[in-house]
């Protein structure tokens, strides 16, 4: 699969998630994980495997920073 066929798939899938209301991860460091399968540096499986570290990590940070909140606000 080329570069445009993987780029054309991405633009779809954003665009249809837009007509639908539906968010989609911007992120910076998930957007980069994108590139790298559109580029072709990493196959689908990888890509779904770095989002969901990604998405982990996030909900880490953030029941870190409402602990820290709650323990602040007590």
């Amino acid at each position: 699969m080329t570069a445009e066929i993987r780029r054309g798939i991405v633009e779809r899938v954003l665009a249809r998630l837009e007509a639908r209301g539906a968010p989609f991860e911007r992120d910076p460091q998930f957007l980069a994980h994108i590139e790298d399968w559109v580029d072709g540096k990493i196959d689908m499986q990888e890509l779904r495997g770095r989002y969901l570290d990604f998405a982990r990590s996030r909900r880490v940070m953030v029941a870190q920073q409402d602990a820290d909140d709650e323990a602040a606000n007590p």
